[in-house]
């Protein structure tokens, strides 16, 4: 019932049995629970009442005081002996029913007469604490967000410059690449003419095309028919043998990629757009045409059956606009040609593989290098009047980047309003971060130590923003040399935030070769009020120990050596 409770109380009062041991688990979950509701637990607001003090011996008092702090501090680290007091209640009841206040009484009354205000303190804290880390969380917030929009409007610029030197470059040089490139198209076009006729002219190949078996046709057939259809095999043939070299060396996917790339470097162009443009190079229906014409003009009602000559089912999609029926489409065997009537007509019904062989070797003979040069120029005329038709797309081109230019510039110009903004927004949240740190240190803050703990002695030196001065501080313990750094200017806005995170930074360093921090206490009124921080004194410094070397004892040698070595 008393830890359900604990979320409403505002402090907490506990009276000990100051002749018995405290119960510590008991004691300790309700702690326990009052860090849990009220996001941390301030030791001011925890006042304990040691009951039955008329039992204690009064030679014993400090000692049992001493040892009932000690004991809290187990459960409760930072409770002082200033938070214990002893009464004992039996007799001040008996004493206020005559009309008297025990001292003791009047002690704990004074005790609780502070302790409320205290406990109001502790809440504000706890919602200092709160507001703090909020401001805190908000001031990184921004900060990244602020680099974030950095990096965004570097890539939105990036783009910004791209497209405006690709627009720049469509107006200027459209014109002169696209006819640089039409003349490449031509140049590749008489390299490829010559491997391809290099490629024919090699023995080996001649043999394998003029190779022929298994020929059979009904000798029903007229001559003329068959002389077509011969043709149209030994096209078949020849086109198979050069679309397979060409497959090997890639030499339609070199050229086509070679354009693209072009386009790509010189045109800067999207991936969408070059997609299109590749669909347009690719669209070969003027060289389907052609082919369709001259292969629609051979006539042939029938074909000879002729083993491994027609094209195989996957090439057949393609055949139009490869490099062997472009090539092939312009050449076939005259049945009006004297030589072919007599070679058909006369000679098939005897030796059909011989008159193949011949008939081969005679459509061989046609493709002349002029020949193929001119049927590779038809070949590769499609990639020309492709380039053709995307010159067409450089003004829609221009227009889309201009309208991406519009858009780039209008997100540029929102983002770097957004970006002007941060700054404000940042120096806003540290602004409030400031007075509300300020406001803390100057009433809400408990200090380690009051300055009338301090007796000041000589200064031992001085910077840019404080002043370091031996002093002597009293301790429960005993007097304990210190040095004390004061900074010249009061405790600002601007200043205060970084003074508290120092602070809280050397509460963390502990190292035995690290000057010991001892706390904090503040000095002069609100209106011009400094926090000086405490340190163990030191009576050499690095520079004295680096120069005057031989003056200084081994010990203090010794301690530099393991300063710099740790």
């Amino acid at each position: 019932m008393l830890a359900n409770y604990m979320e409403k109380a505002f402090g907490f009062l506990y009276v000990l049995d100051s002749t018995t041991a405290i119960q510590k688990q008991r004691l300790g979950q309700l702690l326990l629970k009052a860090v849990e509701i009220n996001d941390g637990f301030d030791h001011n607001t925890a006042l304990f009442i040691c009951n039955r003090w008329d039992q204690i011996a009064p030679e014993d008092y400090d000692r049992v005081k001493d040892s009932l702090a000690d004991r809290l501090s187990i459960i409760l680290p930072g409770v002082t002996k200033a938070q214990l007091y002893p009464i004992s209640v039996k007799l001040s009841i008996l004493d206020v029913e005559y009309g008297q206040v025990r001292a003791e009484h009047h002690m704990l009354i004074k005790g609780i007469r502070r302790f409320l205000p205290q406990t109001m303190k502790g809440k504000l804290r706890i919602y200092y604490r709160y507001l703090s880390s909020v401001l805190k969380r908000s001031l990184h917030s921004l900060r990244i967000s602020y680099n974030q929009h950095k990096e965004r409007i570097e890539k939105i610029r990036e783009n910004y410059m791209g497209v405006e030197n690709r627009f720049n470059r469509l107006q200027r040089n459209a014109k002169e690449n696209l006819d640089k490139m039409r003349q490449d198209v031509k140049r590749s076009s008489i390299e490829a003419s010559m491997k391809v006729i290099a490629y024919l002219d090699s023995m080996h190949k001649r043999v394998k095309l003029k190779k022929w078996s298994d020929i059979s046709l009904s000798r029903k057939e007229k001559w003329q028919n068959i002389a077509k259809s011969a043709s149209f095999a030994i096209a078949e043939r020849v086109a198979n043998e050069i679309n397979q070299w060409e497959k090997e060396n890639q030499i339609v996917k070199g050229i086509l990629d070679e354009i693209l790339a072009k386009f790509q470097q010189q045109f800067e162009l999207f991936d969408d757009q070059l997609s299109e443009i590749q669909g347009v190079l690719l669209s070969g229906d003027e060289l389907r045409n052609f082919v369709s014409d001259a292969r629609r003009d051979l006539g042939a009602k029938k074909q000879i059956k002729i083993q491994n000559t027609a094209l195989n089912s996957k090439d057949k999609g393609d055949a139009y606009d490869s490099i062997g029926a472009a090539l092939t489409a312009s050449f076939s065997l005259d049945p009006k040609d004297s030589s072919i009537k007599k070679l058909f007509k006369e000679n098939y019904d005897k030796n059909p593989s011989k008159v193949m062989e011949e008939a081969t070797e005679m459509y061989l003979g046609m493709m002349t290098d002029m020949a193929i040069a001119s049927a590779m120029s038809k070949f590769f005329e499609r990639f020309i009047k492709g380039i053709d038709r995307v010159a067409s797309f450089v003004p829609q081109l221009m227009k889309a980047d201009q309208e991406l230019l519009n858009t780039l510039n209008k997100e540029l110009e929102n983002s770097r309003i957004k970006l002007e903004a941060f700054p404000t927004f940042s120096r806003k949240c540290r602004d409030i971060q400031g007075r509300l740190d300020l406001f803390f240190v100057q009433r809400l803050m408990v200090t380690d130590y009051t300055y009338d703990k301090l007796s000041p002695a000589e200064r031992l030196g001085h910077g840019s923003f404080a002043t370091v001065f031996k002093a002597t501080l009293k301790c429960p313990e005993g007097d304990q040399l210190v040095a004390v750094k004061e900074p010249l200017d009061r405790l600002k806005i601007e200043d205060v935030t970084d003074t508290l995170l120092e602070d809280a930074m050397l509460r963390e360093v502990e190292h035995e070769n690290i000057v010991k921090y001892y706390g904090v206490c503040r000095k002069g009124p609100e209106a011009d009020m400094r926090l000086l921080f405490i340190m163990e004194y030191c009576p050499f410094t690095l520079k004295i120990n680096a120069i005057n070397y031989n003056a200084i004892s081994y010990q203090y040698v010794l301690w530099l050596q393991i300063s710099v070595d740790y």
